[in-house]
């Protein structure tokens, strides 16, 4: 923790320069969560398991069950979303090419998109996928991280995704690619997305409403404005 105006930060969770698998130790974390009650959430990467971090310890809430692809298990956890009203975790699992969604206090969670320990490029796989999202509606938008796209799965059509940014399966540095983009962010009232662009060593911002250099020009925009209206109109009203 980097307080405001420090010139050192704390450490609130595991042990400096010593990784384990211990309740008071982490080994490579990738993602963090804290909720409103200010309990802190992390993605305990190569413990594959979502721990909760509490004072000098903690408890694990998901996964901690070995590597793998069952309902108990994750799979390199890389990104985390918590839905705290339904007290439901958003994890998205980086080799097991899936999206769990785990209920705190329940020993297993369920597959909610791609296909568990098989990566793939069609519209209901994902290869690698980093950081997940939710918007208020219950959309969900996901880093599909080495198919070098966005893709964004409706609520209540969550097996489908529609690539909203990016080319699948081409990398590259033209303002209508990405090349391996790790994490997003979206601004539902301007309707802009925002994309840790990972390999080309940049933010992209896709702005769908305006048909400016900034965003891109193609069929895919067009489809995605759609959406995105849709969902600001419910937001709205």
């Amino acid at each position: 923790m980097w307080e405001k105006g420090s010139s050192n930060g704390t450490t609130v969770a595991g042990q400096t320069g010593i990784p384990g698998s211990a309740l008071n130790q982490l080994h490579t974390p990738e993602a963090i969560w804290v909720d409103s009650k200010k309990n802190l959430y992390i993605a305990d990467l190569r413990n594959h398991r979502i721990v909760r971090w509490l004072s000098q310890s903690s408890t694990v809430v998901a996964g901690g069950n070995e590597q793998g692809d069952l309902p108990n298990q994750l799979n390199d956890p890389v990104g985390l979303y918590f839905d705290e009203p339904n007290n439901d975790l958003y994890i998205s699992n980086y080799l097991g090419h899936s999206i769990t969604k785990w209920k705190i206090g329940e020993t297993a969670g369920t597959f909610i998109a791609g296909t568990p320990g098989k990566n793939g490029t069609s519209s209901t796989q994902f290869y690698s996928p980093s950081t997940v999202a939710l918007d208020k509606n219950g959309n969900m938008y996901i880093a599909d991280t080495s198919n070098h796209r966005i893709q964004l799965f409706c609520y209540g059509s969550l097996k489908e995704g529609k690539t909203i940014a990016g080319i699948t399966g081409q990398n590259g540095n033209n303002p209508n690619q990405l090349n391996f983009p790790h994490d997003l962010a979206l601004d539902i009232q301007k309707l802009d997305l925002y994309i840790a662009d990972s390999d080309n060593n940049r933010i992209q911002k896709f702005s769908f409403i305006s048909q400016s250099s900034k965003g891109i020009k193609t069929m895919m925009e067009r489809q995605f404005i759609f959406v995105l209206l849709i969902i600001s109109f419910v937001l709205l009203y």
